[in-house]
């Protein structure tokens, strides 16, 4: 049994012996802007992005006690963020529309600039699309825009760079 006791011993010994481990620790010095609400929200099926009924609240998924996105809802804001150390000047953000994933017609259903800016010293932006009222479309309508980045040293993060909105015409 006294030898058993030192079996045990010299095997948890053995097992915890001093290994040198070294640990990799990747750090992200580059820049993506990504949209919080593809972060927060799944994917429509099918889709690589959420398609959004619902105006998002920044931060948080979205839930039935949202708004409804529709032609009488205005300006809609959409939050961007900015993955990477806060700059000392503003950022300006191109997007654009995914034509083949997009049935709403610009100056009919929805207008958006293509840019938007991440202040200085900030760590997300926004991204407006104002909706248009239409009186001849009963069916929704689907807007996706896709992140592009700043052309140079920010690019569009792979995974959150696009966002679907489906416009209510009611």
């Amino acid at each position: 049994m006294k030898s058993l006791k030192y079996v045990v011993i010299l095997v948890a010994l053995a097992f915890s012996s001093c290994i040198e481990q070294e640990l990799a620790y990747e750090t992200f010095d580059g820049s993506v802007v990504e949209f919080d609400a593809t972060v927060l929200n799944s994917p429509s099926p099918g889709k690589v992005f959420p398609l959004l009924t619902r105006v998002p609240n920044y931060g948080f998924p979205v839930t039935s006690s949202n708004p409804v996105i529709s032609e009488s809802s205005g300006t809609v804001r959409f939050r961007v963020n900015f993955v990477s150390a806060h700059r000392t000047s503003d950022v300006t953000i191109n997007y654009s529309v995914v034509s083949g994933e997009t049935t709403a017609v610009e100056g009919v259903h929805y207008s958006t600039p293509g840019t938007l800016v991440i202040p200085a010293n900030s760590s997300y932006g926004e991204l407006e699309v104002q909706t248009l009222p239409n009186d001849t479309d009963a069916t929704p309508v689907t807007l996706v825009l896709q992140l592009e980045g700043n052309g140079s040293d920010v690019l569009p993060s792979e995974n959150f760079k696009q966002l679907g909105i489906s416009i209510s015409q009611n």
